[in-house]
């Protein structure tokens, strides 16, 4: 296995190495964070809340949810769109380049243990709680 510029091999050193790496990238930082205690959260009147339009998509979703323990697919689906800035892009006779990036998903850098107290502050049941974690 190749790290750096470093041939790693042996299953011993070879985990050591996979560890090293991914426990850098999602290990939890020592970042202070405000206290939760003192947290005042407002709430919505019904009348701001646009439940009466939302409701039955809400619903409908809970629903599926709980008969399939599963969410629904696609819900984490990304697109991105090329918006080019010339008419007629195809019949250019430039060179391009294309290139992939890796996007880092944002509940890849989560301090879950945080949002959790957050959303308890916040009074959200246990049971959303749990599903979140």
């Amino acid at each position: 296995m190749q790290v750096g510029s470093t041939t790693v091999e042996g299953v011993v050193s070879i985990r050591q190495a996979v560890v090293s790496h991914f426990g850098s990238h999602f290990k939890a930082d020592n970042v202070e964070r405000p206290g939760v205690d003192n947290l005042i959260f407002k709430r919505l009147q019904s009348s701001e809340d646009f439940w009466d339009e939302m409701q039955g998509d809400v619903m409908r979703f809970i629903s599926k949810f709980h008969r399939n323990d599963k969410l629904t697919k696609g819900l984490n689906a990304t697109f991105i769109a090329l918006i080019p800035k010339v008419d007629s892009p195809q019949q250019s006779k430039k060179e391009l380049m294309l290139f992939k990036v890796d996007i880092e998903k944002a509940y890849d850098s989560v301090d879950w243990g945080y949002l959790d107290d957050v959303m308890g502050r916040m009074g959200f049941p246990t049971l959303w709680r749990k599903w979140i974690k």
